[in-house]
């Protein structure tokens, strides 16, 4: 057991300094008063430092030299978080999370720019890869997905796949009527300029959101609007500035 950053953390089990993985056989827990702190080591780039109370519960156990936490259960704040999560060796991380309200701003931030503790901005520069040389794959569900100050969407799945120095962002979202929303940005390059690719995918439907000035229908049917869009520089600035689609 531990103390640190605002917070109690142990792990109570079996461990096998011999063997890939450790061997490790037990239970996970973190518990903070003020998540906060936590937020601020690890560097997060986000707008507003998370608050509130944090409680981990989380089975551990190695099998086949990967580290594989199978039902982790808790809280932050009043929000319940849960899911799965995976070590392998080389720091291939895959996790599935399912977690309280979320910002889409907080999320690209935290997979494109540096891990420096400073609020994101244009002027920010862009990452190479995950902190620590994380590799793979997180699937995230919020239960509240913020992506502009009046519109919220519901049921929300992100994705964060990383494979070395590329990163790719998936967002995908259903509509009221079960249409599919999605966005896909992706960055490439070295420790430079980083290249980044997307496109912006909008469903329409024709027979409501095409109308005439007198209310009329202009057309019938199911549609989709896509915008494809490319750009390269060194933060979000530069990227804008050289913006093509």
């Amino acid at each position: 057991q531990f103390n640190a950053f605002g917070g109690r953390h142990g792990y109570r089990g079996l461990i096998n300094p011999f063997v890939p993985g450790l061997g490790l056989d037990g239970k996970l827990e973190m518990r903070a008063t003020d998540v906060g702190a936590m937020a601020r080591a690890m560097g997060l780039p986000l707008q507003s430092v998370p608050t509130g109370v944090l409680v981990i519960d989380a089975p551990v156990k190695t099998e086949g030299g990967e580290i594989r936490v199978a039902d982790l259960s808790g809280r932050l704040g009043e929000s319940a978080l849960k899911g799965n999560f995976s070590l392998s060796p080389g720091g291939i991380v895959k996790a599935d999370l399912q977690t309280g309200p979320m910002h889409l701003a907080d999320l690209l931030s935290a997979a494109f720019l540096e891990w420096r503790g400073a609020a994101p901005s244009r002027e920010s520069s862009f990452s190479v890869g995950l902190p620590l040389g994380l590799t793979g794959e997180f699937w995230i569900t919020p239960s509240r997905l913020t992506l502009h100050e009046h519109l919220v969407a519901d049921g929300a799945l992100v994705g964060i796949v990383a494979t070395g120095s590329e990163t790719r962002f998936t967002l995908r979202n259903k509509d009221g009527e079960g249409r599919d929303t999605k966005l896909e940005i992706g960055a490439a390059g070295g420790s430079g300029t980083r290249t980044i690719d997307g496109s912006l995918t909008l469903p329409v439907n024709l027979g409501t959101d095409l109308v005439r000035a007198d209310g009329g229908s202009v057309a019938e049917g199911q549609g989709a609007i896509t915008l494809a869009f490319k750009g390269e520089g060194r933060s979000p600035a530069g990227v804008l500035a050289a913006l093509t689609g």
